[in-house]
């Protein structure tokens, strides 16, 4: 009947001389709210391609979409009511395994009671776990799996229902995609382990630093220390199966040296692509001192000579003092971001989509560089055009933890935290960063860790937009727990297509040394039903150990480090692994 009231009351208004009036009078009685002057909120893309050390969350799909209240919820603000919405994106639903879901009950009219949700008549194979929410309860989370007879890669649609005795809401689940256990590897991937290994040829040393994802190839970069001396850069692409790309060098990896010099040393920590396809490897070249900054730029086909960048192909840039980079990433313009340290002192430095040192940026240095002991570990680019860019200051036998931003021409931004800057940290523990991230909500997360040398702990904190610390994360914005009974060192951290936040790193001592992963929900929490109460163990050679994770289309992401000697032989192997997430 509710519905025929609202009508009535409706005709009248239609006749009314003054059409505002009557559209004034619709919002009021059929709850409608004009948009059409509201302030357009959206930003511009800003979407990179970088290093992995900072990142833009958001990326990678695969997961169903969440719906709000299909049913219910509609019964105004006096009327004791409630409504269902599911808060998690992209939901996945794992086979042999469980992931949680995020739903919130909307209570209206004074309405507290307890709330039962529930899946209806949900297909087969579907597995949810019925749920009581508490009197006053909001929100809650439900568990969700997949068995026989669904399998990898089916999508299923379903519904969840809220009802507390005459009261109901429902909400949709569309387009599921059935996964693999979280956290298992895809044993289509690499030698049907998950794990493709790449040789470094006769080197006696060296790693892949970083990864990237380009529709579903991979892109790493490294460097491995020759048996002559010296080191060189190293750069592979692979083919979605792990294979080498026989369309990129001929199936070969590439690797160079940037100086003449059998003992030059040149070492790439980052890799990005530019709009032609050109794949950027960003580190720094040593020997004749001082260490400068080394980018390498080869063609989207392996090609290794660039007449149009740098001497070549190879830049080497030096901006008065001894630079080292650890991080970096490609901007839509080209252009290319670089971030670590200048005569020890954080630095973050843009060069030109052809190799020279762009000195607009930061005018008229081409670079910005702290004024006290420090370093950079990471950067990233947020969707305003801003940088971030993270790592530590030297406080006097420990660090702590600075996080800067800066506007698109390398200012300084003084609207965040304090002239630009917010340090963090604990009287009595070492912070060491590892990586920063933007949410879609402007929210930054830094991961890393925390503690005296030889025990420390895995940490992720997350900041307000304004870098105040975010109080709805964890402690005050921070959590850090210890991962394994050793020393836990983070190496990266990305956040996951539904929100979730995945740290990884390597553990020494204790009982599990060795690579580790750790997966968060949204809020800081370690996750259930990921490994063994959030952590994982994973094997990735009998010497292995993991640098740096990108998210992979289809709920996987892709790992990559470095294995030497034993299995699979023996050598240096540069190494790349495909998880389910």
């Amino acid at each position: 009947m509710r519905p025929r009231r609202r009508l009535a009351a409706l005709l009248p208004l239609l006749c009314m001389p003054s059409l505002p009036l009557a559209l004034a009078g619709c919002q009021q009685i059929l709850g409608i709210h004009d948009v059409s002057d509201d302030p357009d909120t959206g930003r511009p893309d800003g979407q990179t391609s970088q290093g992995s050390g900072g990142a833009t969350s958001g990326a990678g799909g695969g997961g169903g979409e969440a719906g709000g209240e299909v049913g219910g919820g509609g019964h105004g603000p006096d009327v004791m009511d409630l409504a269902l919405v599911v808060l998690t994106p992209n939901v996945t639903v794992p086979l042999g395994g469980k992931n949680l879901v995020e739903i919130e009950i909307r209570r209206t009219g004074g309405f507290d009671g307890e709330v039962t949700v529930a899946a209806v008549s949900p297909p087969a194979g579907l597995v949810v776990d019925r749920i009581t929410i508490a009197a006053k309860e909001t929100k809650a989370e439900i568990v969700v799996g997949a068995e026989a007879p669904l399998a990898l890669g089916n999508t299923i649609s379903f519904t969840l229902a809220a009802t507390s005795g005459a009261l109901e809401s429902t909400a949709a689940v569309t387009n599921a995609l059935v996964t693999g256990r979280p956290g298992s590897l895809d044993a289509t991937f690499g030698v049907a382990t998950g794990i493709a290994p790449v040789r470094f040829g006769n080197d006696d040393g060296g790693y892949f630093t970083d990864i990237e994802v380009v529709g579903e190839r991979i892109v790493a970069t490294g460097w491995g220390i020759g048996g002559v001396g010296g080191s060189s850069m190293k750069i592979a692409r692979l083919t979605s199966a792990g294979a080498l790309d026989p369309d990129f060098a001929g199936g070969a990896l590439l690797s160079t040296r940037i100086g003449s010099s059998s003992g030059s040393e040149a070492e790439s920590f980052a890799v990005g692509h530019q709009v032609d396809g050109k794949i950027i490897a960003m580190g720094w070249h040593e020997i004749p001192e001082p260490r400068d900054i080394a980018l390498w730029r080869v063609g989207a086909n392996g090609a290794t000579t660039d007449p149009e960048f740098g001497n070549n192909g190879k830049a080497l840039l030096d901006t008065g003092g001894e630079e080292t980079v650890v991080d970096g990433l490609v901007l839509a313009n080209d252009k290319i971001l670089v971030a670590g340290a200048r005569d020890a002192r954080m630095m973050v430095a843009r060069v030109s989509s052809n190799g020279r040192l762009d000195t607009a940026f930061a005018a008229p240095n081409g670079f910005w560089a702290l004024d006290r002991a420090s370093t950079a570990r990471a950067v990233v680019v947020d969707r305003e055009g801003r940088i971030l860019v993270v790592g530590e200051v030297d406080t006097g036998g420990q660090s702590d933890g600075i996080l800067a931003r800066f506007l698109a021409n390398g200012q300084p931004d003084t609207t965040f935290g304090t002239g630009g800057q917010q340090v963090f940290g604990t009287s009595a523990s070492s912070e060491r960063t590892a990586a920063v991230a933007v949410l879609d909500d402007g929210r930054i997360l830094v991961g890393g860790s925390v503690g005296k040398e030889g025990s420390a702990d895995f940490e992720v904190r997350r900041f307000l937009e304004d870098g105040a610390a975010d109080p709805s994360f964890g402690a005050s914005g921070v959590v850090a727990l210890p991962i394994t009974d050793g020393d836990d060192v983070a190496q990266h951290a990305i956040v996951l297509p539904d929100g979730r936040i995945l740290v990884v790193g390597n553990a020494t001592g204790g009982a599990t040394p060795g690579p580790v992963l750790a997966r968060y929900l949204r809020d800081g929490r370690l996750d259930p039903n990921f490994g063994v109460g959030g952590v994982l163990s994973l094997y990735v050679g009998d010497s292995g150990g993991i640098q740096r994770a990108a998210v992979y289309p289809g709920q996987k992401v892709v790992i990559c480090g470095e294995n030497q000697g034993g299995v699979p032989g023996p050598g240096t192997y540069g190494i790349v692994a495909r998880l389910w997430m």
